[in-house]
């Protein structure tokens, strides 16, 4: 890693025939998990559903960390995690550039290094019935406004450039509705080269555009997870999407004014 730095930092002192040639050449280390549960033969296309009746299975898979492996590749075969909750999903079926800024922009970025946001195609299944103007609605409406301030004050003091909507807009264009029923489900497929994977799950949050309006459908069935609502709105938020302001976002959203306070977020910037 340490020579793949210094190729970044030094990347306007190379030539473009020298480019060139990296583009071709397998020298870029990635990484990937190789899970024992659902290990495939290499190259193959496969299609892999998880059963959404079955939690407990869910629950195993998610559990299976499996083992890290690492390889030389070229660069359109080692893919960039800006989607978090995909690399997730798909971790041992891609290889994947290390989780450095310095390293994905300034170097895999350049010799073209696809993104994984650009493999994975996302569709939502609404499997119930439409519940608008609930109180729950509301309520969760009301709480991503008053949050969603703090969450991108703390992200201007890191990478300002990375915002792609501000709270204002958000003000404007966020809805808020319930679905009754089987709820939601989400499907995302995995499409690169001869890999094709598909993973389906229940969800109890996701978001997508209509119109100019941002709609946030929460599943009246089940208790609302602050990962999911932040994972769909920092896809519209954010130009990139790292598990780690995820996770900042949720905690934002799930824990008291007060207590955040006492962590020493700055809550007076939304109060």
């Amino acid at each position: 890693l340490g020579i793949l730095r210094q190729i970044a930092t030094n990347w306007s002192r190379i030539r473009s025939p020298l480019r060139n040639q990296m583009a071709r050449s397998a020298f870029l280390l990635g990484s990937k998990r190789i899970n024992e549960s659902n290990a495939i033969g290499s190259g193959q296309k496969t299609a892999h559903l998880l059963d959404q009746d079955d939690d407990d299975e869910q629950d195993e898979e998610a559990d299976d960390t499996g083992t890290l492996v690492y390889a030389l590749k070229k660069p359109s075969d080692v893919v960039i995690v800006d989607d978090a909750n995909s690399h997730m999903l798909f971790a041992s079926s891609l290889f994947y550039a290390p989780h450095e800024d310095l390293l994905q922009e300034g170097l895999y970025g350049k010799l073209g290094s696809p993104r994984l946001s650009a493999l994975v195609e996302e569709r939502y299944s609404i499997q119930g019935r439409v519940v608008r103007d609930t109180q729950r609605a509301r309520e969760i409406k009301a709480l991503v406004l008053e949050r969603t301030p703090l969450f991108l004050f703390e992200k201007r003091q890191s990478s300002r450039s990375e915002i792609r909507k501000d709270a204002e807009w958000l003000k404007g264009a966020l809805e808020v509705e319930e679905i009754d029923g089987a709820g939601l489900r989400l499907v995302r497929t995995l499409r690169y080269d001869r890999v094709h994977e598909q993973n389906v799950q229940k969800c109890t949050a996701t978001a997508s555009m209509r119109g100019s309006k941002l709609i946030l459908h929460l599943s009246s069935s089940m208790e609302v997870d602050f990962f999911e609502v932040a994972t769909s709105l920092t896809k519209y938020l954010l130009t990139k999407q790292r598990l780690q302001e995820v996770l900042l976002y949720m905690t934002l959203l799930s824990t008291s004014l007060r207590n955040l306070k006492r962590r020493g977020f700055h809550v007076d910037k939304i109060l």
